[in-house]
């Protein structure tokens, strides 16, 4: 399940008609560049979650480079058309991490099909066992302890763009 943190601008009124005065592009590209930004200690945390797991290690011996997950943990910024709402969206991107969710949520025990009737006798109907795989998060417990830093990080980045705008007088 996606968890959210919402930011509000409340305050001085003068900033916050300052905000709603900038050209849509500077307010855009602030926006985009705040998010991105407050998304880095939550995505250098759930990075630090997935190092500590027993044994984990992106980079294997023989030279082969591994850790697909921890790398391919980033921000895509979503925007909605007709108003003025961005979401960061913090996770493993695809193709590298498309095994994100099950590290994450894990899996239920699991069998693959078998097809033909010899394979069924040695495997059985359901087939051959596959396992359980449990449950390791590494997003949710990010999210959820660095998630003030980050608002406190883009609150401070949008009011130092407000504030520069207004000093240039780019409006």
């Amino acid at each position: 399940m996606a968890k959210s943190a919402t930011l509000t601008l409340i305050g001085d009124k003068e900033l916050l008609a300052a905000f709603g005065t900038l050209k849509d592009t500077i307010r855009s590209s602030t926006m985009t560049v705040g998010l991105k930004r407050a998304a880095e200690p939550i995505i250098s945390s759930a990075r630090d979650n997935l190092r500590a797991r027993a044994g984990y290690n992106p980079y294997r011996a023989y030279g082969r480079k591994a850790g697909n997950l921890w790398m391919s943990i980033g921000v895509r910024i979503r925007n909605y058309r007709n108003t003025d709402t961005k979401i960061a969206v913090i996770g493993p991107k695809w193709p590298q991490g498309a095994h994100g969710h099950l590290v994450e949520f894990g899996t239920l025990p699991r069998w693959t099909q078998t097809k033909g009737f010899f394979n069924q006798l040695r495997h059985g109907l359901k087939g051959a066992y596959r396992g359980i795989m449990p449950a390791k998060p590494f997003l949710r417990p990010a999210f959820d302890s660095r998630v003030g830093e980050a608002l406190v990080i883009l609150t401070t980045f949008v009011r130092n763009r407000i504030m520069r705008a207004r000093l240039t007088g780019k409006k």
